[in-house]
């Protein structure tokens, strides 16, 4: 039926990012600071957060490596 027809057609689509809190993506970001998707993801949770000088650092680097989730920050 329907449900059938919608899973055709989306199932092979993008998968969602996984959620991951703040503590996660900084873990990450530690981890491995060239991630350029860590970077950018962690830069918007700071400005969400009032840190807007350290969103900035992180939204730069993830820019400078062509990740453009960085000028979400800027």
């Amino acid at each position: 039926g329907y449900q059938a027809f919608v899973r055709d057609r989306v199932g092979g689509g993008p998968r969602a990012e996984k959620p991951m809190t703040v503590a996660e993506l900084e873990a990450a970001h530690k981890k491995d600071p060239d991630d350029a998707d860590v970077a950018a993801r962690l830069a918007a949770e700071y400005l969400r957060r009032g840190k807007p000088a350290e969103a900035r650092t992180l939204a730069d680097a993830a820019m400078a490596k062509g990740h453009p989730g960085g000028a979400v920050v800027k």
